[in-house]
């Protein structure tokens, strides 16, 4: 397993180029999430315009994690802006819509400084929040979110139909 440190792991904007890399970022997460809930997720993307598409997004900003030069992990957050309406305050959150970090690197230090960086863009636009969505079945996830300071504010409930 490689060694990373905080101080290795190097942050930048993903630009328009980036799309097939993020695709290849994706590929572990994905299949995670596809053998946890194969009725939910595609076991891969097999292009990469959904990620090109994410990467033109107005609202959204994309973070590629690099360690000594080599992809390591990514984060693409988005910003929520909600008006004040007769029952809510307006509010301003940044959403980590998506967040992967190779196995290689996990436990190194990567997805901490992805996540610093969505902090420090919520700071930057004096934002509301920074929130994000794991799922029930990634306990070593929501372990990690909840180590990076994370807390469960909202549950949301189904019930599977057929199908």
């Amino acid at each position: 397993m490689r060694q990373a440190r905080d101080d290795q792991v190097a942050i930048r904007r993903a630009t328009p180029r980036d799309a097939a890399l993020l695709r290849e970022l994706n590929r572990e997460v994905q299949a995670l999430h596809a053998a946890a809930w194969p009725r939910r997720f595609k076991p891969t993307v097999r292009d990469e315009s959904p990620f090109a598409t994410m990467l033109a997004e107005p609202e959204a900003q994309t973070f590629i994690a690099a360690v000594r030069g080599d992809p390591a992990g990514y984060c693409y957050v988005t910003v929520q802006r909600r008006p004040e309406n007769p029952f809510t305050n307006a509010s301003t959150t940044v959403y980590i819509d998506q967040i992967a970090v190779l196995r290689a690197y996990q436990g190194h230090g990567v997805g901490a400084a992805l996540i610093g960086r969505a902090k420090a863009l919520a700071a930057e636009l004096a934002a509301d929040r920074l929130a994000l969505n794991v799922w029930e079945f990634n306990a070593s996830a929501r372990r990690f979110f909840a180590g990076q300071g994370f807390a469960v504010y909202n549950e949301r409930m189904q019930i599977e139909m057929g199908g």
